[in-house]
């Protein structure tokens, strides 16, 4: 299909009624590729009727309307817009402005359009999960930089009788540090919340889209990507064979995932037998990064 078809055939697919006798296939350009997306209308009476420049939204929802003569809910072709421009802006990485697509396009759906939509905004609540960790590393990094032990500490105090003036300078800085990494570990401590409610937002939307479209793999795998993130290792493995069983061709990749989260598992549980607390559990796991999507 030529340039820009493909949202032309989207935008049909999306709107053409539930058990109407329209059918939307696709086609070569008809013979002219530079005046495209072109359409051809085939009527019931072997006549056809060829129409350029068919490249939005708006021009398919007229078609229907002018010359099919067919009504169209003005909500679903509003909310096929927004899916639209959400998808555009997660393709340029602009997370914040596709939720906020996603978000005015949800309750304006049908619940086919709703399926999708999750799932859209779910992808991109993982990337703005994944954002966040990311900052959230670089932020532990900066924190496992040593400060000066008890002995230096001890050193000071015993020369401070001797050499206040050469001291003095040294524990103010000191004191500078100490407050400076007291900051460093609340901005941590928040970068990593925000992480984790950007997850719970993806496997919100993930796990109702697997209610909404039990069919579709890709819910399916967003919810195992976020039970992934959330350290949930049997549940996203579990979301991952459900793909398998849908889809056998996604199996060798999907297997790949899965070996390496029941090796995650057989650890935690090891972990666990041996007394590990679960805040060190927590620690160890989203330190290393280990659950992370690749």
């Amino acid at each position: 299909m030529q340039r820009g078809a493909g949202a032309t055939m989207g935008s049909f697919i999306g709107l053409t009624p539930y058990g109407s006798k329209v059918r939307v296939q696709g086609v070569d350009c008809l013979g002219r590729c530079n005046r495209g997306p072109n359409l051809r209308l085939l009527r019931s009476n072997g006549t056809f009727e060829e129409l350029s420049y068919v490249d939005s939204v708006d021009k398919v929802y007229d078609v229907f309307t002018s010359q099919l003569g067919i009504r169209i809910n003005q909500s679903s072709a509003d909310c096929l817009k927004l899916n639209f421009q959400g998808n555009a802006h997660l393709d340029k990485n602009e997370v914040d402005r596709a939720i906020e697509c996603y978000d005015k396009a949800i309750p304006l759906s049908h619940r086919g359009q709703e399926g999708v939509l999750r799932v859209m905004r779910s992808t991109a609540y993982l990337q703005r999960a994944y954002t966040h960790f990311m900052q959230f590393r670089e932020l532990v990094e900066q924190a496992a930089q040593p400060l000066p032990d008890q002995a230096f500490l001890a050193f000071l105090q015993a020369t401070h009788a001797s050499s206040p003036f050469l001291v003095l300078p040294v524990l103010a800085h000191l004191s500078r540090a100490y407050q400076a990494r007291d900051r460093l570990y609340r901005l941590t401590k928040f970068q990593f919340s925000l992480f984790e409610f950007a997850v719970h937002k993806a496997c919100h939307d993930a796990l109702t889209a697997t209610h909404i479209l039990p069919h579709f793999t890709k819910s399916w795998i967003r919810a195992g990507h976020g039970l992934r993130f959330l350290r949930r290792f049997k549940d996203a493995i579990a979301c991952y064979r459900v793909v398998i069983q849908i889809d056998p061709g996604a199996g060798k990749d999907l297997e790949q995932e899965i070996e390496l989260l029941e090796k995650v598992q057989r650890y935690v549980s090891k972990a666990r037998a041996q007394g590990v607390s679960e805040e060190s559990l927590v620690i160890t796991l989203d330190t290393l990064g280990v659950f992370a999507c690749s």
